[in-house]
Parts: C-alpha cells; structure tokens; sequence
C-alpha cells in the first residue's frame, strides 16, 4: 500500500507501510503494529504496559511522570459524564517517581521483544515557587533516568490541572527544555504535548511555542485536555476538590482536528500524535486524514472498554481501502 505514503495531510515520508499489513509500519526505526497507542495519563506509573500490547495496542504513552512522588491535586478529581461522553479531572500530576518507574519500565523490557510495544514517556519537571532551574533539573534526570527503557518522549508543560507549568510554556524556557531533550535522548523519538485553542491569540501563542520547538523534536502531541471550570459539571460532583478541571473525550474532538488540520499545514515536517475524542474508527481515519501519523486515547476505553481496540484494528482497514481505491480513481 505504498500509496499511503502519498496521502495528501496523513502519514509522513520516513513512514514504511508494510505490504502484507496495511495497519503496521516503521517509524524513524521503530517498528509499530498498527497507529493505535494508548494516550499518557491512563497509566501514570508505568504498571500495566506488561498488559497493552495484549489488547492490541501498537503503542502507548506512560506518565506524566515526575522527578519525586507527588500527590496531585485534592479529592475527589475525577468525573464521569455519561451524558456527553466525557471525562472531567484535576489529577495535577500524581505520580510515584521516576524511580518507580524506572523500575516498572525495567520489567517491561525484559519481556520477549516481540510481545513489546514501542514506549512513549510523558514527563515534566515542577517549578515549585517559579523555580525555573529546579525544574530543568528534574527534566534532566528523568529523560537520563528513563533513557534506556523506552522509544520516545513526550514533554508534557501544558497539563491544564497544574498550575506551576505555565511558566515552562514561555517559548525561551520551552527551548530550553527541548534542547536539553535533543542532547540527551538522541535516536529516540522526541515530541512535545500542546493544549487545544479557544480563539486566535491562544492559537498564537501555541504558534511561538511550537516554532520555538521546532528543530528540536521529531513531532507534536494535539492535544491536552481542555481546561473547564467546574460549573461546566458541578451538578455531577458538588464536591469536587479543584476549581477547574481537564475536559477529554467526545466534546474535545472538534478542538483536536481543528489542531491537527492547521498545525500540520504550518509545520509539514512534524510527526503528530493526534489525540482528543476519538470515540470510532470513523474518528481515527479524520484524524489520520486529517494530518496525524498516529492515534491516541482513553476517555473512550471508560465507555467502550479495551474492545474498542479490536474494533480500530477490525474497521479502519475498510475505511483506508475504500480511500485508496477513490485516490487510484484520480491517476
């Protein structure tokens, strides 16, 4: 199916489709089953990716991970909109530690290769009281830390449920980081998660951030939750222990592809891991068409289960075959 690797807005060039299966491909020498991953934020600590590739995964993002353990944000943080098909939270960056995950990570990778999936990690460093150098200290051993036991990395700075970070998305100190990940993970996967935008000035702002990224990453996540306050669903939890929250699922949709379509327009040269509503391979093909090399959730595995992975890998192939054979129509 080498026409894939033409496709106008989709799979880039160092893309390889193999022939005799038309979901698995190689990317940059890694060697992926099909464009499915599980996004960051599912499996914070690393202790369920032993499980993944067994639910047909092609790969999955782990974390947000940080340097020591922290606690998060107060409960409850965490709300489940049947009606919308949403999920509102305020986790802000709960996690065990790097160190516990290096060691869940080093039992992952002693499993036989072959029933590995390639390993995405989300991580970010704390500016506790603005301190910019803590937290570049901590992105510093992270990626060292956990260099060794995966494919890529994901720096994460625009987590809406923690505060601290805004000040890592200024563009100099966003460079910084970038930079920093450039020297330190070299052949591995490098992408950086950006939040989804309202109006045009936040579209701009993402704009300075992205160009300031740019020639140190191989790609972009599009993208985050989307920061709510907590009148959006405060009927459902009254209670609830944070003034905003993360909205994902159905409603981010619009917002992701919006992303995707005008990102990838400006920045051609950038892998996407598009992200944000996917809710039916019908979904997964308008993000692929729309200009992501790959496709992640997990909002939906709340409403769907693990099944919906099977459904992925069972209808998407129909949808690409019958786009191929309009696209052959044209030649």
């Amino acid at each position: 199916m080498k026409i894939l690797n033409s496709w106008e807005g989709s799979f880039e060039k160092n893309l390889k489709f193999d022939e005799n299966n038309s979901l698995s491909f190689d990317l940059n020498g890694y060697r992926f089953r099909n464009p499915f991953g599980l996004d960051d934020g599912f499996d914070k600590n690393c202790e369920i990716i032993k499980h993944l590739s067994y639910f047909g995964f092609g790969y999955s993002g782990v974390g947000t991970i940080t340097d020591k353990p922290r606690e998060g944000n107060p409960k409850p943080r965490l709300v489940v909109d049947n009606e919308k098909h949403a999920l509102y939270n305020a986790l802000g960056f709960n996690s065990y530690g790097v160190e516990y995950c290096r060691d869940k990570l080093d039992e992952y990778i002693r499993i036989p290769k072959e029933y590995r999936i390639p390993i995405f990690v989300s991580y970010s460093g704390i500016p506790v009281n603005g301190n910019i150098d803590l937290a570049m200290d901590e992105n510093r051993k992270i990626v060292d830390t956990l260099n060794p036991y995966c494919e890529g990395f994901t720096y994460n700075p625009s987590s809406p449920n923690t505060y601290e970070l805004k000040i890592l998305r200024n563009p100099e100190i966003l460079q910084m980081a970038v930079q920093d990940l450039k020297d330190r993970a070299k052949g591995k996967l490098k992408f950086v998660k950006f939040p989804p935008y309202e109006n045009d000035n936040e579209k701009e702002e993402i704009l300075k951030q992205i160009k300031a990224c740019h020639d140190y990453i191989d790609g972009i996540v599009l993208v985050n939750a989307r920061k709510v306050d907590k009148k959006v669903f405060e009927k459902k939890a009254r209670d609830f222990g944070f003034p905003t929250a993360g909205e994902s699922g159905k409603p981010l949709k619009p917002y992701a592809l919006k992303a995707i379509k005008n990102f990838h327009d400006l920045f051609p040269d950038l892998l996407i891991r598009g992200v944000g509503g996917i809710y039916s391979s019908r979904d997964a093909y308008e993000f692929l068409k729309s200009g992501a090399t790959l496709v992640e959730f997990y909002t939906v595995l709340t409403f769907k289960g693990f099944g919906f992975v099977g459904e992925l890998k069972r209808d998407l192939p129909k949808l690409l075959k019958k786009m191929v054979s309009t696209l052959t129509k044209n030649f």
